[in-house]
């Protein structure tokens, strides 16, 4: 348990927690979630109160690619050159997506969803509980991804997380963090805007992985690094609606 725990936190983040990837770090990747979200969540915080609101939501925008290493927005980017590139097959768009050059629809939808996401935070009122909420869940939904979709490589990552298996323990520890992820929402926004920014951080992460994988003939890397932003950006918009 404790491999597999220090194996998702080294995975997902910066942190040099070592431990050796499988099956059983899907049911961690949330705790990497909680410690982006309480980092960038007290960046978001005190940047707002010293410097206002936009700056403060551009220190946690850049806070956390550097705690993510850019993994999640670099599947954005290469999603975007492979999904809506015209008549093409699902092999060649994933050749496309392999590419480390990134392409101009990766490169548009890469700057419209980092302005997006500062945006809304600057528009929404500071709190570290909003951030765990969505950055906890949006890990939760990469599980969901890895428990629900085939793979589209046999040798790629993601056949590496469902190889051996996926175990009882693994769906426990994953009910723990989603449980925890809507508390840490409800209680930081209130129930109907926790709720609603819940539920939209899941449906729209989920409904990306659907929609990519069946163009790419199965789940990447990229897939799932791409619904973990899409879904908080749709977390955070709902929110910023509700909680108005």
């Amino acid at each position: 348990m404790i491999g597999s725990l220090r194996s998702a936190l080294a995975f997902l983040t910066i942190l040099p927690a070592g431990g050796e990837l499988g099956s059983g770090s899907v049911g961690f990747f949330w705790c990497a979630g909680l410690f982006v979200g309480v980092v960038i969540g007290l960046i978001w915080t005190i940047g707002t109160a010293i410097w206002g609101p936009v700056v403060g939501a551009t220190l946690c925008v850049g806070v956390e690619v550097i705690l993510t290493r850019g993994l999640h927005y670099d599947g954005v980017g290469d999603l975007a050159d492979g999904l809506f590139v015209h008549g093409v097959d699902a092999a060649r768009r994933r050749e496309i997506m392999g590419d480390p050059r990134i392409g101009a629809l990766g490169a548009l939808t890469l700057i419209i969803t980092v302005l997006l996401r500062v945006a809304i935070l600057s528009d929404l009122h500071a709190a570290v509980g909003e951030l765990i909420g969505v950055t906890v869940l949006s890990r939760v939904t990469l599980s969901i991804g890895l428990l629900m979709q085939a793979p589209a490589k046999t040798t790629g990552l993601v056949a590496l997380f469902q190889d051996p298996p996926l175990r009882v323990g693994t769906y426990v520890v994953l009910g723990i963090g989603a449980v925890a992820g809507v508390v840490a929402q409800v209680v930081s926004s209130g129930l109907v805007a926790g709720l609603g920014s819940c539920a939209a951080v899941v449906v729209v992460g989920t409904a990306l992985q659907v929609l990519a994988g069946r163009r790419l003939g199965g789940l990447t890397g990229d897939v799932l690094g791409a619904s973990s932003v899409v879904g908080e950006v749709g977390g955070l918009l709902v929110l910023a609606g509700l909680g108005r």
